[in-house]
């Protein structure tokens, strides 16, 4: 067993190789991070290449896992070839034996530290980041990898707004043969950050971890930027004593978030893995809803169009005495036509069909007029995968109506009203 050192051990020593050259061509000139595994330089090649340098502690390269999960991550995030995850470009021990790693330099910072200066992210800024990082996921998860170490260390923001994950350290790999899966991953001991761990990580039970376990933490992650109340408010010794993760709704939190933010990232959160976004591509797909709601409701409320009578003019016309009235109406509002209300729908997700009275609108969101005869009208929302909302709307005054569809259990099935002639379906 590998003995345990310092942080301040560790940091000195990685201060001492600045300077020094690798293998005759990789020389260290900077210092640039220093983690539990190893340390981070800024180095040049002997060409002028300039790259970063990962050098696995001394004090790990006797110990095997630790060497394996050191020479892992370059080659399984290699294998991913995707623009967001880090690139590396070569492997090789240095004139000692030590494991050093060259990759791609970036200049920026990750969103823990951005998170220490700035706080919680604005909705928008914090959704363009997970969803990279589902990107990330969708391409890993397609070739049987796991990350488990999901967490605001390992993703960075460039100085050119690129977003990069990172650490596949504690990555593996789930080998799928013939209908059944062999776990290549298990090892003794729970691996990953606690704070950022699912339940099922968190008790130990290596068997229930999977994909899903990646998009819980995707969950939290999210619920850190939008919030910053995760992991400091949550005390990690219950949690592990008990084995559930069950967090405040994040509409506790943010309780004027739209409603399918709050369904993005409190289903991620399940304690059942049954009950979570099934994978990275379900999950990516709600994210794009919980986009569009917030662009909706970071929209200025528009100014309800007003007609106010005034009476401009008067005078007696013949002798009837008639009088003639003129309204002062807004340039912008066509008047609407007298007996008849205005009508304004709008369902999330915006694939969603809309009908009234068993026959489809031609748009979501919908705006029309209806007579103003007191008469009741059935309106109804549809789409696949999600569960049918209807609503009962007498026309007697003008209506505004803004409905959220939940998304139906994993299992479940709902067959789309088909369009009527001339509709095409959304």
């Amino acid at each position: 067993m590998h003995g345990v050192v310092g942080e301040n051990s560790l940091r000195l020593r990685a201060h001492g190789r600045v300077g020094k050259t690798l293998r005759g061509k990789w020389r260290l000139n900077k210092l640039l991070g220093c983690g539990g595994t190893g340390a981070v330089y800024e180095g040049a090649h002997r060409n002028g290449f300039r790259a970063a340098i990962k050098i696995l502690h001394a004090h790990l390269v006797e110990h095997a896992e630790s060497r394996a999960r050191f020479a892992r991550e370059a080659r399984i995030t290699n294998r991913l070839r995707h623009p967001s995850v880090l690139r590396f470009y070569d492997e090789d021990v240095d004139e000692e034996g030590v494991p050093f790693l060259v990759m791609e330099l970036l200049r920026g910072e990750n969103i823990e530290s951005k998170l220490q200066r700035e706080g919680s992210l604005a909705p928008l800024a914090a959704l363009r980041i997970v969803e990279e990082l589902l990107s990330v996921l969708e391409a890993a998860h397609a070739r049987g990898i796991l990350h488990r170490d999901i967490k605001p260390q390992n993703v960075f923001l460039t100085e050119r707004d690129e977003v990069k994950i990172l650490d596949f350290g504690l990555a593996r790999h789930r080998q799928r043969s013939k209908g059944r899966q062999s776990e290549t991953f298990l090892t003794a001991f729970v691996v990953g950050t606690p704070a950022y761990m699912a339940p099922e990580q968190l008790r130990g039970d290596f068997r229930a971890v999977d994909e899903r376990t990646d998009l819980w933490a995707t969950g939290a992650l999210l619920y850190a930027l939008l919030t910053r109340s995760w992991p400091e408010r949550f005390d990690l010794v219950e949690l592990a004593r008990t084995g559930d993760r069950k967090l405040p709704p994040l509409g506790s939190l943010l309780p004027k978030a739209p409603p399918a933010l709050l369904t993005l990232v409190d289903r991620a959160l399940q304690s059942d893995p049954a009950m979570r976004w099934q994978d990275a591509t379900a999950m990516r797909l709600a994210l794009r809803e919980a986009v569009r709601a917030c662009k909706i409701a970071a929209r200025p409320a528009p100014r309800r169009p007003l007609m106010v009578p005034a009476l401009l003019a008067a005078s007696l016309l013949g002798a009837g005495g008639a009088l003639l009235y003129r309204r002062s109406i807004r340039p912008e509002m066509a008047p609407v036509p007298a007996g008849s209300i205005t009508l304004s729908l709008q369902v999330s997700p915006g694939t969603a069909l809309l009908l009234l009275d068993g026959k489809p609108l031609p748009g979501n969101p919908y705006h029309g007029q209806l007579p103003r005869d007191g008469r009741e009208h059935e309106f109804r929302a549809e789409c696949p995968g999600f569960a049918p909302k209807a609503r009962i709307l007498k026309a007697q005054s003008d209506m505004e109506l803004d409905l959220q569809l939940e998304p139906l259990p994993p299992g479940d099935t709902f067959k789309q009203t088909e369009p009527g002639p001339g509709q095409a379906q959304r």
